[in-house]
């Protein structure tokens, strides 16, 4: 209870509340592509490429008459789209709470939008 005191003290007084929780994984990963120079997009394609290079090499070791099979592009590409994909939905969800922020009434009662950085 006296951390939920503290959290209440601190909200009324307009100060930053912490997180109760650690960042993921995902969002210490996102934030490191945002420190990168260039556009994200561009770092998930280079990721999309260099497993795709990984996956026909593999391939062409194992079996070389195999050939090429467009699934492959589409099976390596699954991990990368994913993680831009939620970069790009935090990026939505920060950016719409950002914009909302002046008409929703929960200044000094709630944190929307709290980033870990």
């Amino acid at each position: 209870m006296e951390n939920a005191a503290a959290v209440e003290r601190e909200i009324s007084e307009g100060e930053r509340v912490a997180a109760s929780y650690p960042p993921s994984w995902i969002d210490r990963f996102t934030d490191w592509v945002d420190r990168l120079t260039g556009p994200s997009w561009m770092f998930y394609a280079g990721l999309w490429f260099a497993l795709y290079l990984v996956e026909f090499v593999t391939q062409w070791t194992g079996d070389p008459a195999r050939g090429f099979h467009p699934f492959h592009i589409f099976f390596v590409g699954a991990i990368p789209l994913a993680l831009a994909l939620i970069h790009y939905l935090d990026q939505t969800a920060d950016a719409a709470l950002s914009k909302f922020r002046p008409v929703l009434d929960c200044v000094g009662r709630c944190v929307l939008g709290q980033n870990f950085k």
